[in-house]
């Protein structure tokens, strides 16, 4: 039986080994761009809020700045028409306006506990239209007027004449006064209309850096992680998916995988498989050899001779051949008396001197084909040589104190050897042999030891 190779020990990159770290990373890059998606999100919604606000803001100070003018109109107007109520209604909610659009707008409010200019405006037209309305005989009941009412008037203002009380409206509408405070009015609307716009440009330019920061950030990871999978898929290509192909290639073809290049497990792998291939062309190499031969002579077997003789045929040779057929005598006896040990001993002396007179030189041509039968098949011999090889058999005989009976059958023709007709006669031969000597025996144990008794019988084609 041959021997199997011991397993190699490998080195190199393990799968084990690659996936784990590649997955930490790979989860590490994904987390982070999910991470910084989630942050460019939430970016760009406060750059969108921060827009929005701005954008209200805007839209309220522009209202603001109307609302001066239109107040200030109706409150003309109140005072074009004589004191008609329809305009003073109009600037009460031109003035309640003021209130709604101050609390949209925190930095229009006043400011450490003083008026703010916008109050102090509406307070002073307010003032003028109830004076201008107590000189003109104009009644101003109702919640409505509410706020034209509430202004208060000077002891002095309310002793006046009616035509000082409406010069004196007038002049409140239309004094260097009320002209400082509309302006004032403006420019602290445009004032904070400026710092919101300021805080405005700062944050958005603040955000955008935010969202520049986490943008660029974001390629980075994204082609690191592209990257790092384009590795990984590349190399589990190269050293796992290409060899496996190969591996299987091989296995469909019956050969060794033998990879060389891999990871550390396909090496294991094929080396291992290697082994089982080998322990398994062993294998069936012994179980191959344990049926061509006989297991107690150590000759090839019926099944062997049979395949030797398909062989001669299918060569269709045309070489002298000679069949020996041998017959182990007295095989029962010994069994019977001396036990089968010894009648093993006997098959194994008598298979000896058939190996050693008429074997080849690989042994393949002598054969055990039953329990004392033996079989020989010779080419390419001459007549004369038969009949040397028969005198040194018959010699070997006497030296390992053993009695086989022979027979044989020789032919030289020129065509294509019928082996089985051979065997047929040379059986004959043996059997016919077989015969006489226990004939001899039987009537004569002298005559027995006479050489000239030895002579045998043959056959030619």
């Amino acid at each position: 039986m041959q021997k199997t190779k011991k397993i190699r020990k490998f080195r190199g990159l393990s799968a084990h080994m690659l996936i784990l770290p590649a997955t930490a990373i790979i989860v590490f890059l994904y987390a982070t761009l999910v991470f910084r998606s989630t942050r460019i999100d939430h970016v760009k919604k406060q750059l969108f809020e921060n827009s929005e606000a701005y954008i209200t803001a805007t839209q309220t100070y522009d209202d603001f700045r109307r609302n001066v003018t239109k107040m200030t109109d109706q409150a003309g107007l109140f005072f074009a028409a004589e004191g008609d109520l329809q305009y003073a209604e109009a600037f009460c909610d031109r003035a309640e306006q003021f209130s709604v659009l101050a609390s949209e707008a925190e930095d229009l409010s006043a400011q450490t506990g003083a008026p703010a200019p916008w109050e102090e405006l509406v307070e002073l037209e307010a003032r003028a239209m109830k004076l201008f309305a107590l000189g003109s005989g104009v009644e101003l009941t109702g919640a409505k007027y509410q706020r034209i009412m509430s202004a208060t008037l000077s002891d002095e203002e309310i002793g006046m004449t009616a035509a000082q009380q409406r010069e004196t409206a007038a002049k409140l509408l239309h004094g260097e006064e009320c002209y400082a405070l509309r302006g004032r009015v403006m420019d602290s609307v445009d004032e904070r209309h400026r710092e919101t716009l300021a805080k405005t440009t700062e944050r958005f330019e603040e955000l955008s850096k935010m969202l520049n920061c986490y943008t660029s950030g974001q390629g980075v990871f994204t082609t690191a992680l592209c990257a790092f999978l384009i590795f990984v898929l590349g190399f589990l290509y190269i050293m796992l998916l290409l060899p496996l192909m190969r591996a299987t290639q091989r296995v469909q073809n019956g050969e060794e995988i033998d990879i060389r290049h891999g990871v550390l497990e396909l090496k294991s792998f094929s080396e291992h498989y290697d082994r089982m291939i080998e322990k398994k062309t062993i294998l069936e190499d012994d179980l191959r050899q344990s049926a061509h031969l006989d297991a107690l002579t150590g000759l090839p077997n019926r099944l062997a001779e049979k395949q030797y003789i398909s062989l001669i045929r299918r060569k269709k040779s045309n070489l002298p051949t000679a069949v020996f057929s041998f017959d182990v005598n007295n095989l029962k006896p010994t069994n019977d008396t001396q036990g089968h040990v010894v009648g093993d001993m006997l098959l194994q002396k008598a298979a000896q001197c058939i190996l050693k007179c008429f074997g080849d030189e690989m042994g393949q041509n002598c054969f055990r084909i039953g329990g004392d039968e033996f079989v020989a098949i010779l080419q390419d011999v001459t007549e004369a040589e038969l009949r040397e090889r028969v005198k040194e058999f018959e010699r070997r005989q006497r030296e390992a104190d053993i009695s086989v009976a022979v027979g044989y059958a020789y032919s030289d023709e020129i065509h294509p050897v019928d082996v089985a007709e051979l065997f047929q006669r040379a059986d004959r031969n043996m059997y016919q042999m077989k015969s006489e000597m226990k004939r001899r025996m039987a009537t004569d144990s002298i005559a027995a030891a006479d050489p000239t008794a030895n002579d045998l019988p043959e056959e030619r084609s």
